[in-house]
């Protein structure tokens, strides 16, 4: 008896101290309203956590209309040099390295929540006059180059230094100017893209002093240094000596993350000239069983502060390769390396795009959750929802996040290799049902299988990460497979399927109709009914150790 009613006061006690939470949450979003503030909310185990997850809300509240504002402009004739001069930034695995924000504890038990906050047109104007400090900054550097190239007894190499050490200012600049674009309450994509064409393509001509372009530097380095690039591994040489420059001696160790192709999958090329880059840099890299961890909760940022990727990039027969080195805990560009060449120079000839590129943009176009005939709604709204989503007292609107056991990725890819431990969870703002595609290769056919239906989030986990119960391991047959994470107020119906090798495959293999079925669930809230499906997908990488 005793027993039972300790465990009745435990319970007792929880519940109210969620529901006196809950009301200090609606009462600072009132507070805050989205429309004039900026606002993130983290719930974890450690305040420290919590922090970082509000800032991570946040963070991402600021790129996801610079993504939308890219992805709506394909056809713009800009479009490719937008998406990779923007690449080290959008698809890194670091957030935002954001200043000016505050914060407050809601909530310490059984869990801390924590709310951040700042005042739009404050972030703005900061970022503002940060931009411009930065772009002066990089102008006066470039000075410096220029003049140390037209000294009589010039030192090629020293001169070459300076271009190269305006690499991660160039990083820090796109910084401030994603923030100030992304801050805005309702964003005008088609703006936002043409701002984003002009600092990549143009420079900026109205600064002062005038600022040129990365671009325009780039080739002022490839034409001083004339490197001779013919195979993966003199493009690692030449990248590793960029990074030298900048970064002379490191005694910290780096994590190294899967190098990819246009900032999405990794191919055997990216993944050779991973290893080939490691081998020549000399710098400590984390052991890879060491570099297994939650993104959130098992810190990893604790055992690897340093953080190394690299994208490759092509348009026609010129080719890129883009390399970044920034700090995990406050997301500084330590150094930058960006080495150009011609893919009919290498020897032998090479692949750069990964098997299953092509299909793993298709799976992302099927199940982007942009009903048809619904984009104007949904951009107009999207400040509000943006924001308002974290209280499921505050908007109408159903959210879902994802992550695995490697955290939330910024591109939305994460890579395993065989025997790796694989889990799942989701986070809802309202209380929700659940189901979870699980979609092999294109490779293989049928590739549509369904991992677990109709979970129930009640509302005492609403805003917190649950783990879907099952034991996942990465293992054979590998190649780039998706989780595709639908929810729903209300239960699903029942959904064709059949058994085999022990998975529950869907009778209907379409991901167009599966799509557009997922989408005209979601297109039903404005025509006046209750049904609001919600989609998040996350790319998986698999291959063997």
């Amino acid at each position: 008896m005793k027993k039972l009613l300790f465990s009745f006061l435990i319970l007792f006690t929880i519940t109210t101290h969620v529901t006196h939470a809950d009301e200090a949450l609606k009462e600072a979003v009132q507070k805050y309203p989205p429309a004039q503030w900026l606002i993130g909310i983290g719930t974890e185990k450690s305040l420290e956590t919590a922090k970082a997850e509000a800032t991570a809300e946040i963070s991402k509240r600021l790129v996801d209309p610079i993504k939308k504002s890219i992805d709506s402009n394909r056809s713009a004739l800009e479009y490719k040099n937008v998406v990779e001069h923007y690449s080290p930034l959008l698809h890194s695995p670091i957030m935002l390295p954001l200043s000016g924000l505050h914060y407050a504890v809601i909530r310490s038990f059984p869990q801390y929540t924590v709310l951040a906050y700042a005042k739009r047109a404050d972030f703005k104007a900061f970022y503002a006059n940060r931009a411009e400090k930065i772009r002066k900054e990089i102008a006066n550097e470039l000075q410096k180059a220029e003049r140390a190239y037209t000294r009589v007894d010039y030192d090629a190499d020293k001169a070459t230094q300076k271009y190269l050490r305006t690499y991660p200012r160039y990083e820090t600049l796109k910084v401030a100017e994603v923030i100030q674009l992304g801050a805005d309450y309702n964003p005008n994509h088609n703006y936002i893209f043409s701002k984003l064409a002009e600092y990549a393509v143009g420079g900026i001509s109205a600064s002062n002093p005038p600022l040129r372009s990365q671009t325009e530097v780039v080739k002022e380095v490839e034409e001083f240094r004339k490197p001779r690039i013919d195979s993966l591994e003199t493009i690692a040489k030449e990248a590793s000596q960029q990074l030298l420059v900048q970064v002379p001696y490191l005694s910290d160790k780096v994590q190294l993350d899967p190098f990819t192709y246009a900032g999405l999958l990794s191919s055997p090329a990216s993944s050779e000239l991973q290893r080939f880059l490691a081998k020549e840099l000399g710098w400590t890299f984390l052991e890879k069983s060491r570099a297994i961890g939650r993104a959130i909760g098992e810190e990893i940022e604790k055992r690897a502060p340093w953080r190394l990727y690299g994208t490759l990039w092509q348009e026609g027969d010129g080719a890129k390769f883009r390399t970044i080195l920034r700090n995990v805990e406050t997301g500084e560009f330590k150094a930058g390396g960006i080495v150009q060449f011609s893919m009919t120079r290498i020897a032998p000839p090479i692949t750069l795009k990964p098997p299953g590129h092509e299909d793993a943009k298709e799976v992302l176009h099927a199940f982007r959750l942009k009903p048809p005939g619904h984009e104007d709604a949904e951009e107009s709204d999207s400040g509000n929802q943006s924001q308002l989503h974290i209280l499921h007292q505050t908007t109408k609107g159903l959210v879902v996040e994802v992550r695995t056991n490697k955290g939330r990725p910024s591109g939305g890819v994460v890579t395993y290799t065989e025997g790796e431990k694989v889990e799942f969870e989701v986070k809802v703002n309202q209380e929700s049902y659940v189901r979870l595609l699980y979609l092999l290769d294109g490779s293989y056919t049928p590739r549509v299988t369904l991992l677990y239906d109709n979970y129930h989030i009640d509302k005492s986990h609403i805003n917190n990460w649950v783990k879907i119960p099952g034991n996942f391991v990465c293992m054979p047959p590998f190649g780039v497979e998706h989780l595709v994470v639908v929810a729903r107020p209300h239960k699903f119906d029942s959904i064709d399927t059949y058994k085999k090798d022990g998975l529950l495959y869907l009778q209907n293999q379409d991901l167009k109709q599966l799509g557009l079925e997922m989408h005209r669930a979601v297109g039903l809230e404005n025509q006046g009914t209750d049904q609001t499906d919600q989609i998040q997908t996350l790319i998986i990488q698999t291959g063997p150790e």
